[in-house]
């Protein structure tokens, strides 16, 4: 097991048991039905190092549920589980308010159904960024520079001639 303590948030039954069912043998999992009980296990004490949030399910919405996990997990990575694609919202999740909202702890999303592969892609992808920036918070990160460590070197200074 890696370490990682993760949480889904989902009110479908069936991808809560789906995702901890692939993810529970590596990880740390728990799921919650919920915002409020996200919520709830927070602030109970609870510290997870990643969320999967489902963006359409009762209680709180997206943007106020993301507020209350980072005030209380400011570290937190979440990454949206989702029906539709994030940034064409339906009539219906603007209707109700359902918007995903990008923040620093927001660090992508799935369009649901999901696979096994994508979910540990994600994942570790997430997490090697966030290695990466530990490593060298200065440096530029790139798309090519995730997966393969860190191949950027500090610019060498151009040597000024005299005259």
């Amino acid at each position: 097991m890696s370490g990682l303590r993760i949480l889904v948030v989902d009110d479908n039954e069936d991808v809560r048991l789906l995702v901890t069912n692939w993810l529970s043998g590596s990880y740390d999992i728990e799921s919650a039905i919920d915002g409020n009980e996200c919520i709830s296990k927070i602030k109970s004490g609870k510290v997870y190092d990643l969320i999967f949030l489902d963006v359409m399910m009762p209680g709180p919405k997206p943007g106020d549920l993301v507020e209350s996990i980072v005030k209380y997990l400011p570290k937190i990575k979440i990454i949206y589980l989702t029906a539709v694609e994030m940034f064409s919202p339906t009539e219906e999740q603007e209707k109700k308010g359902y918007l995903p909202v990008i923040t620093e702890a927001v660090k992508g999303y799935l369009v649901k159904p999901v696979d096994k592969t994508q979910l540990i892609n994600k994942i570790n992808e997430v997490m090697e960024l966030e290695n990466l920036m530990k490593k060298a918070p200065n440096k530029r990160i790139t798309k090519k520079s995730v997966g393969s460590g860190l191949k950027n070197k500090p610019a060498k200074k151009k040597s000024q001639k005299k005259r």
